[in-house]
């Protein structure tokens, strides 16, 4: 039987050396990237959900020496270019690498390898923009968020000063250095939204998402029978069993990322070393999905990574496609969460300790999962629900849901109650995309934390907590 790693003995060094130092934008931000990029351009959930779970695999095998993979996937964290030539040596080598790989795909008619090569490559076009400084070297608006990306802007591109962070990073931590992730100004990391400029690097990431897939639709229809290759891609379907497999492997990116040291599905606070070691034990030990395989054996990744060390700036690079971005950023922030007081003879939300709390919003048909903060009654929070809405739709319907997690060996999670209403546990709202206004549980303006929403439960719904949101929405600007 194959298995994540060659042996499971080795789960014990894999957890020193594993998930918890990886050098890269935060996973769960980089699975609601390639799954919003994808479906806004028309990919239904199964492919793009099989793209999250091999975009997520890049930095699972950076971080397991036991494969023998962490020198080849290291390449596309998008680390250590400190010149803007070694930049477009990188760009360049990726962009034919990829093309070469996605015309291999597409005359092989093969449809679950388009998909999975997009998962891959997106990560190391993600990471460029949350591991450089490009959202520095811009001057940021003040109405909207800006979209250029480094194949629309040369100018920006060839600034002297742009660079990416170095990595492994140095002792003391420098400037320059990757960064280490934390709610600091060290670094040039934006991995988690506790981290500055974290939007903006995520909607430049989103932008640059979309024209990757773009650019990979025209390699793969630019071989025969490529366009019948790329339909069977944006709806493939899978098995019974492999769909099983998907979902497992998905539910272990999503543990192993909230578990790990430090925090890393999107940000810090979920760090739960008791709830990690099983979760990586388990995972080791199961059997290797079709996923892994294609990843792991067939090591379809290498037609990305050989030679994106070579620092020589290729003869010629495949142009890529302008693509235009006609949506609207919403945001949900959650400002606060507590507890609330609980009767004599009535039980805490928790009753082992003190809550587990973490955030459920879905944003039109999208769900973001937000980071576990873990064993805390009361916390302050970063949470940003960043989503994308095409702004052609007029409004979209926000619910957000507060629940604390059992997960993994505790059991099945709980929903809070966060609303005033009996027997109504969540809040949902319309916001008007033009003028900010909600409709629904709240009504008004609630885009300042000066004007932010506060809602708890009541008596007698059960695991009663309080939230302070805010409401708001940002143009993408061309």
């Amino acid at each position: 039987m194959l298995t994540h790693y060659f042996v499971v003995s080795g789960v014990c060094l894999c957890l020193c050396l594993g998930v918890g130092q990886v050098h890269a934008l935060d996973t769960g931000h980089h699975a609601d990237l390639t799954v919003s990029s994808m479906t806004s351009l028309g990919f239904q959930v199964t492919p793009a959900r099989v793209a999250q779970l091999e975009n997520w695999l890049v930095d699972y095998y950076s971080n397991q020496p036991l494969v023998g993979l962490e020198d080849d996937l290291a390449k596309l964290h998008f680390d250590n270019l400190v010149t803007p030539d070694e930049i477009k040596a990188y760009w360049g080598h990726l962009v034919n690498n990829s093309k070469g790989a996605f015309e291999k795909a597409a005359t092989d008619g093969d449809a679950l390898h388009v998909v999975a090569l997009l998962g891959m490559s997106l990560h190391a076009v993600q990471d460029f923009y949350s591991h450089s400084n490009w959202v520095e070297e811009h001057m940021l608006s003040d109405t909207g968020y800006l979209t250029d990306t480094y194949f629309d802007n040369p100018i920006v591109a060839a600034f002297p000063t742009l660079r990416t962070g170095r990595y492994p990073n140095s002792n003391p931590l420098k400037p320059t250095d990757h960064g280490d992730g934390q709610p600091s100004t060290a670094g040039m990391n934006h991995d988690a939204y506790a981290r500055p400029r974290w939007n903006q690097a995520y909607v430049f990431a989103f932008c640059a998402s979309r024209q990757w897939v773009q650019a990979a639709e025209g390699w793969v229809k630019g071989v025969s029978g490529g366009d019948t290759v790329w339909a069977n891609a944006k709806a493939l379907t899978l098995s019974a069993s492999d769909m099983t497999d998907l979902n497992n492997d998905l539910e272990a990116s999503y543990r192993l990322s909230e578990y790990a040291p430090g925090g890393h599905w999107k940000g810090i606070g979920s760090e739960h070393t008791s709830e990690f070691v099983p979760a990586a034990a388990a995972f080791a030990a199961s059997s290797d999905s079709i996923f892994v395989d294609h990843f792991k054996e067939d090591k379809w990744h290498k037609a990305l990574t050989d030679g994106l060390e070579n620092t020589t700036i290729p003869s010629s690079v495949a142009a890529m496609p302008i693509v235009s971005h006609p949506f609207v950023a919403v945001s949900v922030r959650t400002l606060a969460v507590q507890e609330l007081p609980v009767g004599v003879l009535e039980s805490k939300i928790d009753v082992g300790g003190k809550a587990d709390f973490y955030a459920k919003v879905r944003v039109g048909d999208v769900w973001h999962i937000e980071s576990m903060q873990l064993d805390k009654s009361s916390v302050s929070l970063h949470w940003d629900t960043l989503a994308f809405v095409p702004e052609a739709t007029g409004s979209v319907v926000i619910r957000y849901e507060l629940w604390d997690e059992d997960g993994g060996i505790a059991g099945g999670d709980d929903q809070c109650d966060i609303y005033h209403k009996t027997g109504e546990r969540a809040i949902a709202v319309t916001m008007d995309l033009n003028t900010e206004v909600l409709s629904g549980d709240f009504t008004g303006v609630h885009n300042l934390p000066s004007t932010a929403i506060t809602s708890g439960g009541q008596t007698p719904d059960k695991d009663r907590a309080e939230v302070k949101l805010v409401f708001s929405r940002r143009p993408l600007i061309p």
